[in-house]
């Protein structure tokens, strides 16, 4: 069930090459950093498909946590400079946090 949610919610994240030019230039490398660890996650959900278990499902929580950490100081720079994209990354972010609530404690 977990590869379901992982798999929606990484189809959900728009395309760097979409949201990164919309970042002011102060806080796109943040934007880099976030969308690096975001591209960590698809291509090791592909290499997850074929090996399930309970080590793939820790390394899933582990990216959650990695993107929900460096979307803190995305989104506080965005908030300094009342960029527009500021709504998209919140919801990211809000997305994030519930995947990492929903996840099975061991």
């Amino acid at each position: 069930m977990n590869s379901i949610q992982f798999i929606i919610t990484f189809l959900s994240i728009a395309n760097p090459a979409i949201s990164i030019p919309l970042v002011p230039e102060p806080c796109a490398s943040y934007a880099k950093s976030f969308h690096s660890v975001v591209d960590q996650a698809k291509r090791f959900n592909g290499m997850a498909l074929t090996y399930p278990g309970l080590e793939t499902e820790r390394n899933r929580l582990r990216f959650y946590q990695q993107m929900d950490k460096r979307l803190v100081p995305l989104i506080s720079c965005l908030a300094d400079h009342k960029s527009k994209i500021l709504k998209y990354y919140l919801e990211v972010k809000d997305m994030t946090e519930t995947q990492i609530r929903l996840f099975p404690s061991n």
